[in-house]
């Protein structure tokens, strides 16, 4: 009776984190493609202080970067200064986000890991419950679900290094 107690806990405890990992995952998540035509749009039609803007409107994302990034542009319009800049601004940023971002997912996998342990837990008495195997079943679908998006804020930040950047440092030479 205390296993069977103990592993329902383990399980609903790791479904909670899973899910809880999954939904601020989702909610910091944009699609790359799409946003950084937006930004490099705005940004080609010198409007800086409207992509500033757009980037204030997804915090925890990767725009939060981006939008450090425009606000360290210098006044002065030499290309190395600005490049500098803005690359100084977006580094340590990025860096923290990521940082967030796996945090985030590596949470969400510890939360599987305890719905493996319910289930391992009423295994060892024998035979598990339906309740547990739908939990460890639910608690595999969101371990997959976090692997495939554990890589996506590197790849947001790579593409923002390497769409969006250029195409700011060239608009504020302008």
């Amino acid at each position: 009776m205390t296993t069977t107690i103990v592993s329902y806990g383990l399980a609903v405890s790791g479904l909670v984190l899973t899910a809880a990992a999954l939904f601020l995952l989702h909610m910091r998540r944009l699609t790359i493609a799409a946003a950084n035509r937006l930004l490099v749009t705005q940004l080609g039609d010198n409007q800086i202080e409207r992509a500033k803007k757009i980037c204030a409107a997804a915090p925890g994302s990767y725009f939060d970067a981006i939008r450090a990034a425009i606000t360290a542009l210098p006044q002065s319009k030499d290309r190395v200064d600005i490049d500098a800049a803005v690359h100084g601004a977006f580094e340590p940023i990025a860096k923290q986000l990521d940082r967030q971002w796996r945090a985030r997912a590596h949470r969400g996998l510890l939360g599987a890991l305890l719905v493996a342990a319910g289930l391992g837990l009423q295994l060892g008495d024998g035979a598990a419950h339906t309740l547990i195997w739908m939990a460890a079943g639910l608690g595999a679908l969101g371990a997959i679900w976090l692997f495939a998006l554990r890589g996506h804020m590197q790849q947001a930040l790579a593409s923002a290094r390497g769409e969006v950047l250029p195409v700011l440092v060239e608009a504020a030479t302008r």
